[in-house]
């Protein structure tokens, strides 16, 4: 469980990428022989969430965050090469759940349909890069004939021309984004932009 905010961020100069690769090594290297890599229990506590936070005060998220950063730690860790599963901890949970329990009626929360989303895509998929730019994270995936980008940034939005016409954009929750050409904003929350 990562509790140093964003994925991206450094904790004592290991970004996520880099304690995968780390980690990897060490059940490797502890085997004897190469396994496969399943991180088993991943999450942000959520701010205002009281008694219910299994942690308190600066590593709490609000639920935009929890999902944004969700889909983020997804991307990299897949896309690394080493992590062959990845499973939230919890599904219910009113301080870090995908839904919260708290009250009578449950409600799922942004980060429910951000993985909802993410596995519909990523299933079936094959990993073909990442896209070098300054200030995104671009990965690009090919599942059958359709082509897609996952995107975002880690600081400030910046725009992006895509080289290949955009054929849809969908959030990060799977919901359509309009689009007049193939210029985006990119910003801290994921979108899925299909290409031809």
């Amino acid at each position: 469980v990562d509790r140093m905010g964003a994925p991206e961020n450094l904790q004592y100069g290991w970004d996520t990428p880099r304690k995968i690769a780390l980690l990897k090594a060490v059940v490797d290297g502890s085997c004897g022989r190469k396994r496969d890599l399943w991180i088993t229990e991943v999450n942000w506590p959520l701010k205002g969430a009281g008694k219910y936070s299994p942690a308190s005060g600066k590593p709490n998220v609000s639920e935009e965050e929890q999902a944004n950063y969700l889909v983020r730690y997804f991307i990299l860790c897949l896309t690394s090469g080493l992590v062959e599963r990845i499973y939230w901890w919890q599904l219910v949970a009113p301080g870090y759940g995908l839904i919260d329990s708290r009250k009578k009626e449950w409600r799922k929360r942004p980060s429910f349909y951000a993985l909802k989303t993410i596995v519909s895509l990523l299933e079936g998929s094959t990993f073909t890069g990442k896209i070098p730019h300054p200030e995104a994270l671009i990965f690009s995936f090919c599942k059958g004939k359709n082509n897609f980008i996952v995107c975002w940034t880690k600081g400030a939005p910046c725009e992006y021309v895509f080289p290949r016409r955009i054929m849809g954009m969908l959030s990060r929750d799977g919901e359509e984004i309009p689009f007049k050409d193939d210029r985006i904003k990119i910003d801290g929350c994921p979108k899925y932009v299909f290409i031809e």
